[in-house]
């Protein structure tokens, strides 16, 4: 059976994006050094191989994160051509100035001894054979034969879930309605278990199967199952499937002894204790490069209240183990925003944002004081997002597991923030809640940084805030 996907500390990458980064540092440090040995004669070179391949390294290491962080490897920026093309230029630009100080610091010219005009050779090469890669890739995977291809078994409700427009980048050959008593799927989307499950799986090459009956008790297929497990082919739950491929629990097959004998769901000490040493590092150093940003945020709302109310905003949230505290952020509402004092969700265009508070909440500034909730220990610097007392209280009555986020320090940015948009009702908060209970299964320092990589590109284009 083929496999499209691989795993790295718990969390499953497609296939497909990895060969293609693994491809584009070949490329950047191919550029690197032709670019370095057009511009260099071989007889004046000091610097050892060693040397020359750590930098080629350092250099595709800085374009490839910036590619990360500006948003180059998520599937939904593969059709947006142009949007594209700058990307990757302004990626090369970032890795270009990154490696330009960072050899600065660390470096003698005479010590690297080759011209500075080598900077823009391998720039150039790098970007063109980039350029060329990408638009294969993508006129490749677009493609259907580049997609999973999964057969079904069931055809109702569970079932209907598949074909959510999220799901568009699996191919799913068929669904098979195994005593289902209410089939929810259109007759084209059937198949007949004419044959065995074995050879219909065969027929169709999948790359898996998925069980999504409603009722399961005495209607799975054990035999078949078993038959096509025996001959490589991965038999996969509804619940596990959602994990895999949308990054999320679903909590409608959550249960209690799922969580119990969960690989994940784990709390040890040196996890802890390693996610509050990087909260403080990261916290202190972004509060440095910040406090500009922050004092000329602080003037602006000042002469737009002509100094009139709080710049600092203070409000109860529920932090870890359902305990409260204020949550710190820049004012960017006017001051009667609650003059009732009833909680409200911000709805899309909030007339009660000020125009000063609207640029700062779509480029997330009003977040940053933030950073000294991080530094009490009162959230972490990743994590699910803190919640309102009176949204909680019904959200904890209403949603299964809800309360399970509060197992650990809440958190500036979460997997929730940069997978779903901002959410104004409880339907929206029980998605959300599914974001957040795969974190929590699967949290791990490479979680956290993919987390910080994708807020950064959500924060440069702006998305999703209100």
């Amino acid at each position: 059976m083929k496999k499209q996907v691989f795993k790295v500390l718990h969390h499953v990458f497609p296939r497909s994006l990895f060969a293609l980064a693994i491809t584009e540092i070949f490329i950047l440090v191919a550029a690197y050094s032709i670019g370095l040995h057009i511009y260099t004669e071989s007889s004046a070179i000091d610097t050892s191989y060693a040397i020359e391949f750590l930098i080629a390294l350092l250099w595709a290491f800085l374009v490839i994160t910036s590619m990360m962080t500006i948003g180059l490897y998520w599937r939904d920026n593969i059709q947006d051509k142009i949007g594209r093309l700058f990307r990757i230029i302004a990626s090369f630009a970032i890795g270009f100035l990154m490696l330009s100080i960072t050899l600065k610091f660390f470096y003698k010219k005479s010590d690297l001894n080759f011209d500075s005009d080598i900077f823009l050779v391998f720039t150039g090469l790098g970007f063109v054979g980039v350029l060329l890669v990408r638009s294969l890739f993508y006129a490749v995977v677009s493609q259907d034969f580049m997609k999973k291809k999964i057969l079904v078994i069931g055809a109702g409700e569970k079932a209907s879930q598949l074909l959510e427009p999220e799901m568009q980048d699996i191919n799913f050959v068929g669904f098979i309605p195994f005593s289902d008593n209410f089939i929810k799927l259109p007759n084209e989307r059937l198949l007949a278990h004419s044959i065995p499950l074995v050879d219909i799986a065969k027929n169709y090459d999948v790359d898996g199967i998925v069980v999504a009956l409603d009722e399961r008790r005495n209607k799975i297929p054990v035999e078949e199952l078993i038959e096509c497990k025996m001959n490589g082919i991965k038999i996969l739950e509804l619940s596990e499937f959602f994990e895999i491929h949308r990054k999320q629990l679903n909590i409608n097959d959550l249960t209690p002894s799922s969580i119990i004998f969960s690989n994940g769901f784990r709390r040890a000490i040196l996890r802890s204790k390693s996610k509050r040493f990087f909260d403080l590092v990261v916290s202190f150093l972004l509060l440095i490069i910040v406090l500009p940003i922050i004092l000329v945020a602080v003037i602006a709302i000042l002469i737009e209240s002509k100094g009139n109310g709080p710049i600092i905003y203070r409000q109860a949230r529920v932090g870890k183990d359902g305990k409260p505290f204020e949550v710190l952020k820049l004012r960017t509402m006017r001051v009667d925003a609650e003059k009732n004092g009833k909680a409200q969700w911000a709805s899309k265009d909030d007339p009660r944002v000020t125009t000063v508070g609207r640029v700062l909440r779509k480029y997330r500034i009003d977040e940053l004081p933030q950073l000294i909730n991080v530094t009490r220990g009162e959230m972490s610097f990743v994590g699910p997002r803190p919640e309102r007392p009176e949204f909680v209280e019904g959200f904890g009555e209403k949603i299964p597991f809800y309360q399970l986020r509060h197992r650990i320090k809440p958190g500036i940015t979460g997997w929730a923030q940069i997978c779903y948009p901002y959410g104004d009702s409880e339907k929206d908060a029980r998605e959300k809640l599914q974001y957040d209970l795969f974190y929590i299964k699967n949290y791990s320092l490479l979680l956290d940084m993919n987390i910080l990589l994708q807020t950064a590109h959500t924060v440069l284009w702006g998305r999703g805030a209100r």
